[in-house]
């Protein structure tokens, strides 16, 4: 008999669902090719955090980036498994609004990954154990995490099923698919 109950799936994007950290790989480029204006930007607001999204959130990832960084194991393994979750959604430190900009290229040009949501930060860093307290209070606890971090080790621990990214392929930490 076949578990009607499926555990959503929640995957971790920079990293995990893209090869690298796309959005700190953006802030370098922007200060490679434009570095006076930075420093400009940077004297302006005092505060690292504020100014870097502030920058990076005016870049708009392109489908050809997105297409560049996908990694394949992790998008073929959700392509081979999508049937066994209810859900597929991205939950991620990056910033909402950078998240959610990934999230409709994901949409558009990938219909093989049947996405749900996305969710990034907002006012609180989404990583280790806010991201467990935001998953469980959003989705419950029956989940299955993809991720390639160490401070993700406490959202694997408390999940249905754990996948971890290392060095850009998957190991299975444990869990067991219907």
């Amino acid at each position: 008999m076949k578990v009607t109950n499926k555990a959503i799936l929640i995957v971790d994007l920079d990293g995990t669902l893209l090869k690298n950290d796309y959005f700190a790989e953006s802030f370098i480029r922007e200060l490679i090719s434009n570095p006076f204006h930075l420093i400009y930007k940077y004297l302006k607001h005092k505060n690292w955090v504020r100014f870097k999204q502030e920058i990076l959130l005016k870049t708009k990832p392109t489908n050809d980036e997105i297409k560049h960084l996908i990694n394949t194991y992790v998008y073929n393994w959700i392509i081979e498994n999508q049937s066994n979750f209810s859900n597929i959604h991205i939950v991620s430190a990056s910033p909402n609004q950078f998240v959610n900009a990934i999230f409709q290229i994901m949409k558009s040009n990938y219909p093989n990954i049947p996405l749900t949501q996305a969710h990034g930060s907002i006012q609180s860093n989404l990583s280790g154990t806010r991201k467990l307290e935001y998953i469980i209070e959003k989705y419950g606890n029956n989940f299955w995490y993809i991720a390639d971090n160490k401070s993700d080790i406490v959202i694997f621990n408390e999940s249905k099923g754990a996948l971890l990214v290392k060095k850009g392929k998957l190991e299975q930490l444990h869990g067991e698919l219907y």
